[in-house]
Parts: C-alpha cells; structure tokens; sequence
C-alpha cells in the first residue's frame, strides 16, 4: 500500500511540473516564447511595406514656429506679400508649412514609408494653440497619423514651474503631445516617452532627453519621467533583441539633443550618453553587421559626423528659427568625428565668427537597400521666396560595411 501510494504522488507531482512546463499557446506557436521576450515599448508599424527590393521613410525635425501672435502677425505679413519678409533674419512663418505639406503628400502618396521627427514639433508644449495650428498645417493633412514617429523635443516638455509639477513619474503623459498621438498610449493609459518599432530590415528606436531645468545640473536637459540610465539600459535589451534576428540590417535610434554638433547650444549629459552607449553598441555588435544611425535635431542647422563607424545626423532645418551667425565653434580635435556631406554642412568650422551663414531649410529621404543607405536631401531653393520649389540632391551614400572599416562616399 505504502508503495502504490508512492508511485499516486509522484505521478501528480509529475502531471503538475508538466502541466506548468506546457501552455496551449506555445503548443499551438513556437514562437510566443520569442514573442514575450521582446523588450517592452514596442509599437507595431501599421504600414506594409511592398516587396520591393528597396524602401524609403522621411526624416525631419525642429518645425517649430513661434509664439502663437508673433506667428499670426507674420503669417498674415507674408500672405499679402507672398514673400518672407526679412529671411536673412533666419525665419519665415512659411517655411514649416512647406515642409509639412511635402511630407504629408509624400505619406499619402506611398512615397514614403513612414516619417521620423527629431523633436520640437511646435514652440509652447504646453499651449493650446500651437497644438490647434499643428493640427491644421500638418497632422490633419496624413491619411495614417501612425506613420508619423516623433521623439519628444524640448519645447514639447513643459517650461513654468507649474506645468512641471503636472509632469512625474507617477503622471507621465504630457498634456497635449499624447493626445495628438493616441498611438503613443497603451491600453492601460501609460503614456509612452520611450518607445520602438521596426519595419522590414530596420529598427527604430526613440529615447528622451527632456527639457531644459528639468532634473540635473543648470541648462542641462534631462528626461524627467525617465532616468538616462534605464533608457541607455533599456536601449541595450532592444538592440540585443534586434540583433538575434537576421533580418534587421539598420539600427536608427532617434533622440532630440545632439551628443557632437558645431552649433553654440550646451550639449545634453544623456545625450552623450546615449551616444556613448550607442558607439560601444557598435563595437559589440561589429561581427552581427549592424548598421548605427543617430538622428538628432534641437540645433537648427543641418549637420553630419561620422565617428566610429556610426553616423551622426543633425536634422534642424525643418523651418524652425535659424541662427544666421556663427558664434561659438566647438568641432575640435577632442571630438574625434568627422564632418561629412556637402560644404554647407560645415559652415561653422570653415566660416570665421560673425560671418553670415546660409538659411537652409530641409527635409531628409532616406532609401535602405539591404547594408547599404543613400540619403537625399530635398531643400527649398530660396527661403524668401518659397514659390519657386524645391532641390532634390542625392548627397551622399553611406556603406557601413563595404571594405575593413565603414566609409561614406560623398554625393556633389
């Protein structure tokens, strides 16, 4: 007896590890166990992509205006003229309008798979009616809103003591950014500032860097819902995801403040950090053939570095206010980056302080072919007067992986 109730326990003791071993879903798929591994902010992309051999998304950023009346008084100026009046000054309240309109043409068309925004969609995050007229100019224009993918700009964070207040951990959304982007709030109503998608044999990925006096040292921008470090954490778990599937080629992770520019602004700590983790990403991952791109905005000039095999963008001619004078250089030596793309892009380690820059308002295609990208730059010919269209120049092709060490040809 004594035995045979032995041999009873040990088979439901057996039955019940099996029965907690076994699940009817991975039975059914094999793959659920791959698919509750993938790190946690994934947003799946809504738009398929054509089995062509090759694809293309848009990349664009700082399209802020101005405040909301000075922005009014101009636009009003600039209609019964039909020319920005002074754009030597660096702004025309036209030039934003242009550029959203020639991507939203570009998404509906198809032309475009998606389109990435650097940050600093509008002037005052926290104002009703610059989300109103961003609504107007842009947002209601896109047949598919979740093909646009931006990261959180400075201006979209609040600025006053009060408005900070309603930002923290414990109430994370912000007032009028997640509600003009619905996609960016689970289920569970958690406002997302960290998120990440792919899409055929690319992955994008979105980090915070905040808003200025927000957390950490003065003039600092900081992330005040989430720390540097659990994003450069969480950013190494999505790479490493990333990395185990053979189909991805490209790696874009997108924040607003740059970690190497030329321009006069302070340079963010996440954001070194985040380039920081970003190149040693890059290392790790040499023999899995991934390619690293950054892509910035929050400096409205357009700038392009390569260091250690990743590329560096700076896309801050979207249409926001432009700095016409060369201040203070910081491209020295200690940064160990390479400038690259056409001259205008160095204008200020060519160009002597005071001198006059030229305005360049822009936008980016960028065209994925297996390893290889080629970037396109589609530029307003003259700012002042945007009636006579744009330029589409084929800048530059970027070959992660052809030869020992990565290298970019430069377009003319």
């Amino acid at each position: 007896m004594k035995t045979a109730s032995r041999l009873i326990v040990g088979s439901v003791l057996l039955l019940v590890l099996i029965g907690s071993l076994w699940s009817p879903a991975a039975a059914v798929c094999p793959c659920a166990a791959k698919a509750r591994s993938r790190p946690t902010g994934y947003i799946p992309s809504v738009w398929s992509a054509s089995k062509t051999p090759s694809w293309s998304f848009i990349v664009l950023g700082d399209t802020r205006g101005i405040s909301a009346a000075a922005e009014k008084r101009l636009w009003q100026a600039y209609l019964a003229k039909k020319q920005c009046a002074r754009p030597e000054r660096g702004y025309c309240p036209a030039w934003r309008r242009l550029v959203y309109a020639r991507v939203a043409r570009r998404l509906n068309q198809g032309r475009a798979a998606l389109a990435v925004h650097t940050g600093d969609l509008i002037y005052c995050g926290y104002c009703g009616p610059d989300w109103v007229l961003f609504e107007k100019i842009f947002l209601s224009r896109l047949k598919q809103k979740d093909r646009f993918w931006p990261a959180i700009g400075n201006h979209e964070t609040p600025y006053t003591a009060h408005d900070r207040a309603t930002l923290t951990p414990q109430r994370p959304c912000l007032r009028y950014f997640h509600r003009a982007f619905p996609n960016l709030v689970t289920p569970k109503k958690v406002c997302r500032h960290t998120y990440w998608t792919t899409l055929r044999n690319a992955a994008f990925i979105f980090l915070c860097t905040g808003g200025r006096t927000m957390g950490g040292p003065k003039g600092s921008y900081r992330c005040p819902v989430v720390s540097v470090e659990a994003q450069v954490a969480w950013l190494r778990r999505v790479v490493s995801w990333v990395a185990r599937r053979k189909r991805y080629n490209h790696v874009f992770v997108t924040w607003h403040v740059p970690p190497i520019t030329c321009s006069k602004d302070r340079v963010s700590i996440g954001a070194t950090k985040f380039g920081r983790a970003v190149i040693d990403l890059a290392r790790q991952y040499r023999g899995r053939r991934l390619a690293f791109t950054v892509l910035n905005g929050h400096e409205h000039v357009t700038e392009a570095f390569f260091k250690d095999r990743v590329l560096f963008l700076v896309a801050g001619g979207g249409g926001a206010p432009q700095t016409t004078q060369t201040r203070t250089c910081r491209c020295g030596p200690r940064r160990a980056a390479r400038l690259v793309g056409p001259s205008e892009y160095r204008w200020c380690a060519s160009k002597r302080r005071g001198q006059v820059r030229p305005v360049t308002v822009n936008y980016f295609r960028f065209t994925l072919g297996g390893r290889r990208l080629t970037m396109t730059e589609h530029r307003l010919v003259d700012p002042g007067l945007p009636s006579r269209g744009w330029r589409v120049r084929p800048w530059g092709r970027v070959m992660h992986f052809w030869g020992q060490h990565g290298r970019m040809v430069t377009g003319r």
